[in-house]
């Protein structure tokens, strides 16, 4: 796992190395340190709402894994007849199994939530750079062939 981590950083290290382009730029950023790319495009409002989401990814993450190593080691005693200090002895063994199923999908899931927040601060950086300069003026005018019509709303 340490290892994709590395290569995966290193190929955003390398691409941003060799980038030209300005918005490519702002989302390898943002996907090196979250939330990186929305400081360069003064977007510093949505700064901490990305480390709220990635924090409670995290949070749920540690939570669901510490539940579902308890029922399934309990339930991995009760199995093997270990004498041990039942923490829940009013669940039977199917219940133990079911719990410690419900707490390994939360855990997936919380994985799965966690990188969809990184991905979408990497997508809002890119797409954020592209509309910096966007026009969003009240009188807009579309200029071809020297006809020139405006538009106003």
């Amino acid at each position: 796992m340490k290892r994709i981590i590395i290569l995966l950083l290193l190929s955003v290290i390398t691409s941003y190395t060799y980038s030209q382009n300005k918005h490519t730029k702002t989302a390898t950023k943002s996907a090196i340190i979250p939330g990186l790319g929305q400081i360069e495009n003064k977007k510093y409002y949505k700064i901490p709402i990305i480390y709220a989401g990635i924090g409670a990814g995290i949070f749920f993450f540690n939570k669901n894994n510490n539940m579902f190593k308890d029922y399934r080691d309990t339930y991995l005693n009760r199995l093997n007849g270990t004498v041990f200090n039942d923490p829940y002895p009013q669940y039977t063994d199917s219940q133990l199994l079911i719990l410690s199923d419900y707490y390994n999908r939360n855990r997936d899931i919380s994985v799965l939530g966690t990188f969809a927040v990184y991905l979408i601060n990497i997508i809002d950086a890119y797409i954020d750079s592209h509309l910096i300069k966007f026009d969003v003026s009240d009188n807009l005018e579309v200029k071809n062939n020297n006809i020139t019509i405006y538009f106003k709303f």
